[in-house]
């Protein structure tokens, strides 16, 4: 994910173009302790039919996952297109119609996205959204990819809705998770959630100051940087945040909010 976040500075500075990326390639480089709609299943020797149908088309799945971790764009969309899509529109159970449908659209769409075929990545995503599993964090994430989408063609009056729709989605799954609201470091998935809300923020910041709302861009970026240092967010999460803090603050001539943002520093980790 990590590298996928300087993709926000595109819209703060143009030249940073050519450096975009997929907004979201989380479902392959989550922690292996946070559950996710593309984990594999462990196939025990007592199955419903449910669960071996899931092994069969997980089964399936494999190839392209591991296309995943090689960044193969062009062997991502013909495997899903070709193989993943066909076997999930044949699965019985509709849980798993949904999970590998889900997988295969959301693949697409980053590659569609890596390529700045945006109007189509926007499309794929919106269809992706149909299998999303609502209580994963990646629906939240599907709408984030959406806004980018419309923010990258500059139709940023119908980027908010989404970014926001994901800013709240992540924050009712933290809601749901969270074992204190005070740091813990056993509670690693609420924390990683967390990190996840912190980038929406970020993004939704950056679309503030593109529609000339700094000051909402500024708080925004406030509310993101206390979550982020509290609850001890990745380090180049939080540099991303001041970075942008400076540059907003810069950018509106705001010697004050800039005195501030140039003595946050990201925390060690």
């Amino acid at each position: 994910m990590l590298a996928q976040l300087a993709l926000a500075l595109l819209f703060l500075f143009p030249s940073y173009a050519a450096q975009t990326t997929p907004p979201s390639t989380q479902g392959s480089q989550s922690p292996t302790n946070r559950p996710h709609v593309d984990q594999s299943i462990v196939v025990g020797a007592h199955l419903t039919p449910e669960e071996a149908e899931e092994g069969r088309i997980n089964d399936i799945y494999q190839p392209m996952y591991k296309l995943l971790q090689t960044g193969d764009c062009d062997g991502i969309i013909k495997t899903a297109q070709s193989v993943v899509i066909p076997a999930a529109e044949q699965a019985k159970f509709e849980t798993v119609r949904k999970k590998f449908l889900f997988l295969g659209y959301r693949s697409i769409g980053d590659c569609t996205f890596k390529a700045k075929e945006f109007a189509e990545a926007e499309q794929t995503y919106i269809k992706a959204l149909d299998y999303a599993d609502k209580e994963d964090s990646s629906y939240a994430i599907t709408f984030e990819s959406i806004a980018l989408c419309r923010m990258a063609e500059q139709r940023l009056e119908g980027a908010e809705a989404p970014l926001r729709k994901a800013v709240a989605l992540l924050g009712e799954e933290i809601t749901r998770l969270k074992k204190s609201d005070s740091y813990d470091a056993d509670d690693i998935v609420t924390n990683d959630v967390r990190g996840d809300q912190d980038v929406a923020l970020l993004y939704l910041a950056v679309l503030c100051f593109r529609q000339q709302r700094s000051s909402e861009a500024l708080l925004l970026l406030d509310q993101a940087y206390e979550q982020a240092t509290k609850f001890q967010a990745r380090a180049q999460i939080i540099k991303l945040i001041v970075d942008t803090g400076r540059a907003i603050a810069t950018a509106i001539g705001d010697d004050a909010a800039n005195a501030i943002w140039t003595k946050r520093a990201p925390i060690s980790n």
